[in-house]
């Protein structure tokens, strides 16, 4: 099971890490973002960091990304965002009014974060979408279908089966 952008920064710089990474992926592949994030994050490991940094100084980072005055501000208006939430955990709904996240960066706060699992259908980027279902089939022991479940894994197993049957000699 592949790792997400996503999962990779909750885990090293925790929920702020998980939402820098989340702008950064707006309108960038993750390749590009592969890039710069180990440079951006060793010079401003923190919300505290970033949110002090210089925006010329982020810009310079984040250049080879595109769009660097608009993500420089994004990068510091998130880490002040995020120091002055109003809690250690925020719900999703007050990580969504933080400035520079929208709804994927909401989503994958839910899952990766407060480990809530929407339906799939509830997620609107197809790569969480279907991270979403590897961790339900491995949460369910491989299929759901024993436990009362059926997913879409399921179901593509079923037309596979039924391919492979129909061409047997």
């Amino acid at each position: 099971m592949t790792t997400l952008l996503q999962e990779d920064l909750f885990r090293s710089h925790g929920p702020w890490g998980l939402l820098v990474g989340c702008a950064l992926l707006n309108l960038t592949r993750r390749q590009q973002v592969d890039a710069v994030l180990p440079g951006l994050l060793s010079r401003w490991p923190t919300a505290e960091d970033m949110a002090a940094a210089g925006t010329a100084d982020v810009e310079d980072v984040v250049r080879p990304l595109g769009l660097q005055h608009r993500r420089a501000w994004t990068l510091r208006c998130l880490s002040h965002d995020w120091l002055n939430r109003s809690c250690p955990v925020p719900t999703a709904a007050e990580v969504r009014h933080m400035r520079g996240v929208g709804q994927y960066a909401e989503d994958s706060y839910r899952v990766f974060v407060l480990g809530e699992r929407p339906r799939s259908a509830e997620v609107d980027d197809r790569i969480l979408r279907r991270r979403l279902e590897e961790v339900r089939l491995s949460e369910l022991g491989g299929g759901g279908r024993n436990r009362g479940h059926f997913t879409y894994w399921d179901a593509g197993e079923d037309l596979y089966r039924t391919l492979i049957e129909s061409t047997s000699i």
